[in-house]
């Protein structure tokens, strides 16, 4: 809230207090359920107006929390906030600690763990990749999946046993049991590829799409991100060498976020041209050299950007390829103003450049390929990822899980007769495992205030 005050201030309220409360500060008995209700908004002490308010009641179990809530919506200035606020204070309330409403809403059956996080997930989202990961989470697709390997193992766990029980017995159905030992095999890959690419898509979401900038010393390296960032984020100078270190920059692209990454400029310093340079300028550019390729190398996509006037630099794109054959390289060669003009255009032309994309920081041209070149690789990574949330705390339930079913798998494989109490305790750790991840085994406090120490006050 400004200094000013906001136009709206919404308090909510939960808890058995709440229908003891609107009575007090509203003096009506009763406010019809789920209806915005125009108020005078009352001090109980001196029956004076606080303010004109539209309140909400929302009796439970209909609530977000399960319990009897309410919204009270009044003007936001400090004044008529802070009134509020003391009132209620008055009347028995205490202020919500972080996350309490959707920690109630867990413990009252509204929603399970997942679809908790993943309303956490959405609260904190920045970009528009990241709201649709959320919700995900939120919309109770992702419980749904957990929920199902868990019944799948629930049922291959009943085959084992019954060969515990009734192994003696003629009537055992050996293709049920065969069905179930190949069913553990099937959903620990499952549960792997799902991991593997839930943990691909959260790093792309939350860290953002890695592009990081390399070429000759004034290739335009500085000035390029500063076009993709539409702001002066390097320094541009005809000076070579100006970019010591990585310059970051983070930008919401079309809804992804993208970190671009400026890099000092990669030259031969043991050239004959430079040895007059000091060494103390040497070891610094050298160390500049160095981030600039060790950042490169934990990016998603290299673009190193060639000046058109120097196709020479070109050998040093073949070279970084062929020290790095797996990275995902793309040639630009910038500066194509200084051969598009009314002058004869230089040579070499264009056409026998072998590159990707042809630039111009000067006019914008060929940017908006850039740019939509970024866009694809983003696209094409999200192509292979399947739809999946997954917080780390899921990650790491289902790390354990997967681990569980191959020791479970290894007591199939072995060269021995299957040992089928050994097999059914295995399966009911996972099992265990797979019904923390919603709300099924939850039992310590500490749990749960890890999951929901880091939501928003009246969240």
């Amino acid at each position: 809230m400004s200094s000013r005050g906001s136009p709206v201030a919404v308090i909510r309220v939960s808890g058995s207090r709440v229908p003891f409360v609107l009575e007090r500060i509203t003096n009506r008995k009763r406010l019809e359920p789920r209806k915005a209700t125009l108020c005078k908004v009352i001090d109980p002490k001196t029956q004076q107006i606080i303010d004109h308010g539209i309140i909400v009641n929302f009796p439970k179990p209909r609530s977000y929390t399960g319990e009897d809530s309410c919204e009270i919506m009044v003007h936001g200035s400090r004044a008529v906030v802070s009134m509020v606020l003391k009132v209620l204070s008055d009347q028995g309330l205490r202020e919500s600690e972080p996350g309490e409403f959707t920690k109630r809403a867990f413990l009252n059956g509204k929603l399970d763990l997942t679809e908790a996080e993943g309303i956490r997930e959405l609260i904190e989202s920045r970009t528009e990749t990241q709201r649709k990961r959320a919700l995900e989470g939120v919309s109770g697709e992702t419980s749904k999946r957990y929920k199902s390997w868990r019944s799948m193992l629930i049922k291959y766990l009943a085959d084992i046993e019954a060969q515990i029980d009734f192994a003696e017995d003629e009537g055992i159905d050996s293709r049920s049991l065969n069905e179930s030992l190949n069913g553990i095999r099937v959903l620990r890959e499952t549960i792997l590829f799902y991991t593997e690419n839930s943990l691909k898509k959260r790093s792309l979401a939350k860290q953002g799409f890695q592009v990081v900038i390399l070429g000759e010393p004034n290739s335009g390296k500085s000035s390029l991100i500063n076009r993709l960032a539409s702001r002066e984020v390097s320094i541009v100078s005809r000076v070579e060498g100006t970019t010591r270190d990585v310059i970051e920059v983070v930008l919401d692209l079309k809804g992804h976020l993208v970190t671009l990454c400026d890099t000092a400029g990669l030259r031969d310093l043991n050239h004959e041209d430079l040895n007059h340079k000091e060494e103390d300028h040497k070891s610094i550019e050298e160390e500049g050299m160095k981030r600039a390729k060790e950042r490169a190398l934990s990016s998603d996509v290299i673009i190193f950007l060639v000046d058109v006037t120097r196709p020479n630099s070109l050998s040093l794109v073949k070279q970084f390829k062929k020290e790095n054959p797996g990275m995902n390289v793309v040639t630009v060669v910038n500066k194509m103003d200084l051969v598009s003009g009314e002058d004869p255009p230089m040579k070499p032309s264009p056409s026998e450049l072998p590159a990707d994309h042809f630039i111009s920081c000067i006019n914008d041209h060929g940017i908006q390929g850039i740019e939509q070149m970024i866009l694809d690789k983003i696209n094409s990574l999200y192509s292979v990822v399947e739809q999946g949330f997954m917080t780390e705390r899921q990650e790491n339930i289902l790390t354990r899980v997967s681990t569980t079913l191959l020791t479970a798998i290894e007591v199939i494989d072995s060269d021995k007769e299957i040992d089928f109490v050994i097999l059914a305790h295995h399966l009911r750790r996972a099992a265990t495992g797979l019904a923390q991840l919603t709300q099924q085994a939850i039992t310590s406090e500490d749990v749960l205030d890890v999951i929901f120490r880091d939501f928003c006050i009246g969240k």
